[in-house]
């Protein structure tokens, strides 16, 4: 295995520590404060809260978060 291969190898690692941080919500609060510098939108909490308490991963829902255009402002 090859050092490209690191990193998918750390994601259940990484999604186990993701979940440490508190309950659905609480945590797509967080990641809104820190990734966007804002609150949470009433429909996006609710989105990600839901995404979330359907076992969508954490990671999930970083990545989306850091993909919107919003992120790169």
């Amino acid at each position: 295995a090859g050092r490209a291969d690191r990193p998918a190898r750390r994601v259940p690692e990484l999604e186990d520590g993701l979940r440490t941080l508190g309950d659905p919500r609480w945590f797509v609060e967080r990641a809104y404060e820190y990734l966007l510098g804002r609150a949470a939108d009433a429909e996006g909490l609710e989105y990600y809260n839901t995404r979330l308490l359907d076992d969508a991963p954490r990671l999930q829902v970083l990545m989306a978060l850091v993909s919107s255009g919003e992120f790169e402002q």
